[in-house]
């Protein structure tokens, strides 16, 4: 499957520059009646025909652009967290109330993954896949012994149990996985944001809130690692590369407005509330109202095929829930890449499927195959006009042996090769 990514930093940095002119200029969101319960996450389908919503009343899921939404599965379930982990596509891992779940078929069908033995009422808050290790997957939870972390690192199959309980808390509402390092996870509970290394099992405080602060929700810089955590007061910003702390202080008003969540978009932040929704600008700590209602809201991000989607769910009592996406009509705005480029496969090793990404400055007749060490082609992906752009492709190497494979672009007069390894 072939898709079109807005996704290199250059690309989304001047994605920015165009999104700050439409909010600037005042661009109207599309309003969508929403599924029958409360909206907390969504994603695509796997080929981005559908938005998949985790709801407080299962999975539901509607074709992009119409207002119909289906019961998918998960009747009765309340859905906290869905994600799909890198480098199985048709994937996806839901943390319940109930318990973690996992769907080898975008959603349709669900198993438990695994019965964790905890007695007592147990919440299930959130699970998160790694961006480095395909397969490695985290749940934060809670029961009468307090909070507890699980690790696995074979897609569910077997667990670690992490620190029953941080501070006294009796539960971890969210967990991210570093994106700099494969050894660190990071946790929350309402007042302390901490570093786990899964190695040596020791946690470290990273930010911890003032009296009368609480901590509403964080996300991940899928670009650089940094880790934001939002209060109601304030966003706190850690770099885990330089290993410090840096304080956005929100306007006057932020108390007032009930912060519920927080998203990365390149280097940006989006920061929902329960009467409306801020751009934020790290650099200069430049807060911004895109738009204001008086529902209570949820806020997710949801790269589209070609730019990205801001979703913000709410609740209404006039209106019943609704979904507000918004994207700006960037037309010619994308940038062309400035050079051909072949990367790295990712992950690498692989089992079975891989994703392969290339870069062309100009329209061109392309090509991209797959070789064994002995130089036979045992693949074609890709062979036809390309546009310009950064472009994605999976790769199945379910019918091929254990080794060594080199993978090979041509466009026009450039021609790239890299190596990869499928492991069983």
């Amino acid at each position: 499957m072939l898709h079109t990514l807005a996704k290199l930093t250059w690309i989304f940095v001047a994605l920015f520059v165009v999104t700050a002119i439409a909010v600037a200029c005042g661009q109207e969101w599309t309003n969508l009646v929403g599924p029958p319960f409360g909206v907390r996450c969504i994603v695509y389908s796997v080929d981005s025909s559908e938005f998949i919503a985790g709801t407080s009343g299962g999975i539901y899921s509607a074709t992009v652009g119409e207002t119909t939404w289906q019961l998918r599965s998960l009747a009765g379930y309340q859905i906290e967290n869905v994600v799909r982990p890198e480098g199985h596509p048709t994937k996806l891992y839901a943390a319940t109330r109930q318990g973690l779940f996992s769907s080898g078929n975008d959603g349709f069908d669900w198993e438990e993954v695994t019965d964790f033995g905890i007695e007592g009422s147990v919440l299930y808050q959130d699970v998160d896949a790694s961006p480095l290790n395909a397969g490695e997957l985290c749940i934060a939870a809670g029961g009468p012994l307090g909070g507890f972390l699980y690790v696995s690192s074979d897609s569910g199959g077997t667990w670690q149990h992490h620190f029953p309980g941080l501070g006294g808390s009796t539960r971890l509402l969210e967990c991210v996985f570093s994106r700099t390092n494969e050894d660190w996870l990071y946790v929350r509970h309402e007042k302390i944001l901490f570093r786990f290394n899964m190695q040596d099992t020791l946690s470290i405080p990273i930010f911890s809130c003032e009296d009368l602060e609480e901590i509403a929700s964080m996300t991940r810089n899928e670009t650089s690692g940094q880790i934001a955590v939002l209060t109601n007061r304030r966003i706190a910003v850690y770099d885990d590369v330089l290993n410090q702390v840096s304080l956005l202080m929100g306007p006057d008003t932020l108390d007032t407005v009930y912060p519920t969540s927080i998203r990365y978009l390149d280097d940006d932040l989006f920061v929902g509330t329960v009467l409306g929704l801020y751009h934020v600008d790290p650099a200069t700590n430049e807060w911004t109202s895109i738009t204001e209602w008086s529902d209570e809201c949820e806020l997710d991000i949801v790269l589209d095929v070609d730019v990205p989607l801001l979703i913000a769910t709410g609740y209404s009592i006039s209106a019943g829930l609704q979904i507000r996406t918004w994207t700006s009509n960037l037309g010619e705005a994308f940038p062309a890449p400035a050079e051909f480029a072949l990367a790295q496969n990712y992950p690498n090793p692989f089992n079975p499927e891989t994703v392969i990404e290339f870069a062309l400055p100009r329209a061109a007749e392309t090509s991209l195959k797959v070789f064994d060490v002995l130089g036979r082609e045992v693949a074609t992906l890709v062979n036809a006009p390309m546009e310009v752009g950064v472009h994605r492709v999976t790769f199945d190497a379910s019918l091929l042996a254990s080794g060594v494979y080199f993978y090979r672009v041509e466009a026009g007069e450039f021609r790239a090769v890299r190596k990869m390894v499928v492991m069983r």
